[in-house]
């Protein structure tokens, strides 16, 4: 299932420096199919947070979503299946 790949590295202190950036994983809970989660972000001497919520849809329920928006599935640009690339469905 596509969404819950997405949650392997998902873990509250769970960490990833990009660059100059930190970000820490500060909460995370999924709760029937729905993730509430939260993350610090640091650069430099500048903190700031940024919670949201995603749905978590099987891999049957993320290509109806996305055909209902009339686009298609290319493919996934990351091993855990976190970014897309879709393309317009032919009108």
């Amino acid at each position: 299932m596509t969404g819950w790949k997405r949650l392997t590295g998902l873990k509250v202190g769970h960490t990833v420096r990009s660059g100059r950036m930190v970000r820490t994983i500060t909460e995370a809970c999924l709760e029937s199919g729905v993730l509430y989660a939260a993350q610090e972000c640091r650069r430099g001497d500048t903190t700031w947070t940024h919670a949201w919520t995603d749905v978590v849809y099987s891999d049957r329920e993320f290509e109806e979503v996305v055909e209902a928006a009339g686009f298609a599935l290319m493919r996934w640009l990351d091993q855990n299946q976190e970014w897309a690339a879709l393309q317009p469905l032919p009108r």
